[in-house]
């Protein structure tokens, strides 16, 4: 994963690729603004670390890492690199745009969840009832599938040892331009643009199902 200076990573898609659900407007704000400051203050508090320049982002903003700092530099830490990790997750998980699950997260979702279904209603619903800015996670730990919300942009890599597979953002950032206060029609949308596939290629890489 990538190390100092983090940078901010090209869509492989553009900006209009969601539409009409959701705007190319949206996108680019999201991407080339929300996501660009993230990034620009992760290298302004990292440059000068030796520590915290030679770990890949995910170790960056992991439990391990932000127990040996100091609370107001943990902090810092936690915002911009989960809000820059948070983003990477979540552009890549529209690329391709597969609408199928994948043999892997569906054999997952069936043991955890029981079918597809129940899964769907549950995040959607989780969501939703989220308050404020945050996000809502699908993770693999050892104790299998887990849907957990988190605020700001907080990360279940901060208090856990997971694997994230992945996350919807519900910052209004991410949907008020199209959206306005239609919260529960932008979490049903963005359901749809999902490249569900190709997430078996994240749960591959979790120690949990080798």
């Amino acid at each position: 994963m990538e190390k100092y200076p983090f940078s901010l990573p090209e869509l492989k898609y553009e900006y209009s690729f969601l539409e009409p659900e959701i705007s190319r407007e949206t996108m680019k704000l999201h991407h080339s603004k929300h996501h660009k400051s993230y990034v620009e203050k992760l290298n302004e508090f990292v440059k000068g670390n030796d520590f915290l320049m030679e770990l890949p982002i995910d170790q960056l903003i992991s439990k391990k890492t932000l127990d040996e700092l100091d609370d107001d530099l943990a902090q810092k830490i936690r915002d911009f690199g989960g809000g820059h990790m948070n983003h990477i997750m979540y552009f890549n998980m529209f690329e391709g745009g597969h609408k199928k699950v994948g043999k892997m997260l569906e054999s997952l979702i069936k043991r955890d969840f029981g079918d597809f279904k129940t899964f769907e209603k549950e995040f959607k619903q989780k969501s939703q009832d989220h308050f404020g800015s945050g996000w809502c996670w699908l993770i693999l730990n050892k104790h299998g599938l887990k849907i957990k919300t988190t605020t700001n942009q907080d990360s279940p890599l901060n208090t856990e040892v997971c694997k994230v597979i992945m996350g919807v953002d519900l910052w209004e950032h991410s949907y008020y331009v199209d959206f306005r206060n239609r919260k529960k029609e932008y979490i049903d949308k963005i359901w749809e643009k999902i490249n569900w596939r190709d997430l078996d290629n994240i749960i591959l890489e979790a120690e949990y199902v080798k």
